[in-house]
């Protein structure tokens, strides 16, 4: 399997307006520019915005989501491990859902 761009993401807090794709920039940690959310400038309304924004979020959210779920099944592999509980990984959880839907 091919490796993804390692996190963490962001997603910028600025809409670009100008260039072939308007929209949100999502980026990494190591500089790299993993994606953008955009909108079509043809149908795009300032309600659009929230949307986009919320797309945006939840695709930086990758590499966290990945890294939790893979905690999770450690979890489940070992219940027993100290540092693996599942109280810990709900709150890792909440804590990420909580960033996502700002």
């Amino acid at each position: 399997m091919t490796q993804h761009t390692p996190g963490p993401w962001h997603a910028s807090t600025n809409f670009r307006t100008s260039g072939k794709a308007p929209g949100i920039d999502i980026g990494a940690a190591n500089g790299a520019n993993v994606g953008l959310v955009h909108y079509d400038t043809a149908e795009y309304m300032d309600s659009d915005r929230g949307e986009v924004r919320a797309n945006a979020r939840l695709i930086a959210a990758a590499p966290e989501m990945l890294a939790l779920l893979e905690r999770l099944i450690e979890v489940d592999a070992n219940p027993t491990a100290a540092s693996l509980d599942v109280t810990s990984v709900a709150d890792a959880a909440r804590a990420l859902l909580a960033k996502i839907e700002v």
